[in-house]
């Protein structure tokens, strides 16, 4: 699949392909630059391909002989150590070799200086006037390794918004139970078996208290729009025009 999004291919080239064929994202850059991330999580083979196309700037689509040419600038990005990787056999050394003409090392989340000022930009681009974090919230925020960087970090204020619908702040009880160190979960945590679809049904319906029913109230409680509220309820199996299913 990879190997098809990079080089493209031809018609009828795989089940499901599109039988015009494809073009790949090199064809798209050619001429300017395409970004690779994670490329610590190519397959060998597909390292192979890559450096073949760096070396003499030719590739082939997928399915097909004929040699096509793109000239294209590559920034390459992953959050692996590849020295590492390289060392123990999991990465092509003459590939790395390769791409590390210039490297730009940057700090993991957990370093940044600015994480409060990230995390409420973060906090914006979901809803227009997200609720405040308490100081304890932030604190919660600076003290967690965040192996997973901004993508975890991103998932972990969406979860909070979700609880903290209809309150007038997010509280560290709000934040996923994997940002909790060694202290235990206080008690309005929700519980590790939890699923996502319980999480979302119990943030419907305090929205729907929150505006005593209203939709608009509701979606504004939550930050969506006023639709994504209708094909939540209906998803989730909340009737907003009766209080009994998401009323206290």
């Amino acid at each position: 699949l990879l190997e098809s999004e990079l080089f493209g291919y031809a018609p009828g080239a795989f089940t499901g392909a599109d039988p015009r064929g494809r073009a790949g994202q090199l064809a798209a850059a050619d001429g300017g630059t395409l970004l690779l991330d994670e490329l610590a999580e190519m397959s060998p083979a597909l390292q192979a391909m890559l450096l073949r196309f760096l070396e003499d700037g030719v590739y082939r689509r997928v399915g097909e002989t004929q040699a096509r040419r793109a000239d294209v600038r590559l920034i390459c990005a992953t959050c692996r150590d590849l020295p590492d990787m390289v060392a123990r056999g999991e990465f092509r050394q003459d590939l790395y070799y390769r791409i590390r003409g210039a490297v730009l090392t940057l700090p993991p989340l957990r370093a940044r200086t600015d994480l409060d000022e990230l995390t409420d930009a973060l906090l914006r681009q979901r809803t227009a006037e997200p609720p405040p974090l308490t100081p304890e919230a932030r604190a919660r925020i600076r003290d967690h390794a965040w192996p997973g960087n901004v993508r975890e970090l991103k998932t972990a204020l969406h979860y909070a918004l979700v609880m903290a619908a209809g309150e007038p702040a997010i509280e560290p009880h709000h934040l996923p139970q994997e940002t909790y160190s060694c202290a235990p979960a206080p008690a309005r945590a929700e519980p590790d078996s939890a699923t996502l679809e319980q999480v979302e049904r119990d943030a419907l319906r305090r929205a729907l208290r929150a505006g005593d029913g209203n939709l608009a109230k509701a979606a504004r409680v939550l930050g969506v729009a006023r639709s994504t509220i209708y094909r939540m309820a209906r998803r989730l199996g909340v009737d907003p025009r009766r209080r009994e299913t998401w009323g206290d």
